[in-house]
């Protein structure tokens, strides 16, 4: 029997491409678009699936995570089970666990670098990331930091009120 004939076993998967339907806003800029770019940020056991334009897309590709627009989080085994398997699992790291400690802040408006491996671009450990956060009745605030291998933070340059932010999220992953 043909495998074209035989019956399927394994349910479809979502196309991933079209995730947020066939419009949605850019998670950097807001701009409403039907030709958006799905991009999957794979961080500890997770993945955060965010939508861009055209426009957007390309610094979204080299690291830069922006949080305007829709997304989507979902554990590795529920991204596989919902759009298929994208590879082998993803390496837990410490950083990659504080990061995504930080993403899970409501408030978070970006991150740069987005991951471990996008700021070993730059160079060995400590790694230099900035959260950028919005805050009612205020213009965005940021927080720099350097982040050792174990996901610790050696030393701020950040607003105050970003500072505490950083620190509640990391926190929030007890001793390490």
């Amino acid at each position: 029997m043909s495998g074209e004939s035989s019956t399927r076993t394994e349910p479809a998967h979502e196309p991933l491409e079209r995730v947020f339907g066939e419009r949605t806003r850019c998670s950097a800029c807001l701009a409403e678009s039907e030709g958006y770019r799905v991009l999957a940020l794979f961080l500890h056991d997770h993945a955060i699936v965010r939508a861009y334009c055209p426009e957007c897309y390309g610094s979204a590709a080299e690291g830069d995570y922006s949080t305007r627009g829709e997304s989507v989080v979902l554990d590795f085994d529920a991204f596989v089970a919902r759009f298929g398997c994208p590879g082998p699992r993803p390496r837990a790291t410490a950083v990659d666990r504080a990061l995504l400690a930080l993403m899970r802040d409501s408030e978070l408006s970006g991150l740069w670098p987005a991951s471990e491996c996008f700021a070993r671009r730059n160079g060995p450990a400590p790694f230099r990331f900035t959260a950028g956060y919005r805050v009612a009745g205020a213009e965005e605030i940021a927080a720099s930091f350097l982040m050792d291998e174990l996901g610790a933070v050696l030393e701020f340059d950040a607003d105050p009120v970003a500072r505490a932010r950083v620190e509640r999220a990391l926190g929030s992953l007890g001793p390490r």
